[in-house]
């Protein structure tokens, strides 16, 4: 049960950078107006994500990967919620910056991770 649910935060990231990828010109309108309440909540999903995966690691066939992956969110949401709205700001406008080719780029990265999520979650050895 838990393995499905590592997999389907996978499929959820997948989508998500597919759809990111396919309109860098929304995100950065969408990032223009992201107000303060909404980064922080973002920290918190990523903190709680973070925190999911690793109680969720043993469940799945590569515990030491998606508990490392795990640990590796819980790192970026205490960074994230240490830095200050200012400068996470300052993190979003370079982000909104970046030329289409980079963003595109950056989402593959993240399809990459997503499709490792599934497969650490799910790997089935073929008969």
């Amino acid at each position: 049960m838990l393995e499905n649910i590592v997999a389907g935060i996978g499929v959820v990231i997948i989508v998500a950078s597919i759809a990111v990828a396919a309109k860098p010109g929304a995100v950065r309108e969408f990032l223009s107006e992201l107000e303060p309440k909404f980064i922080y909540a973002g920290i918190g999903v990523r903190l709680l994500t973070g925190a999911f995966f690793v109680f969720a690691s043993g469940a799945c066939e590569w515990p030491a990967a998606v508990g490392t992956f795990g640990v590796i969110t819980l790192a970026a949401g205490f960074i994230g919620l240490f830095m200050g709205i200012d400068r996470i700001n300052a993190l979003i406008s370079w982000f909104a910056a970046l030329s289409d080719t980079a963003v595109r780029s950056i989402m593959l990265a993240a399809i990459f991770v997503g499709v490792f999520l599934v497969y650490a979650a799910k790997y089935y050895e073929a008969v």
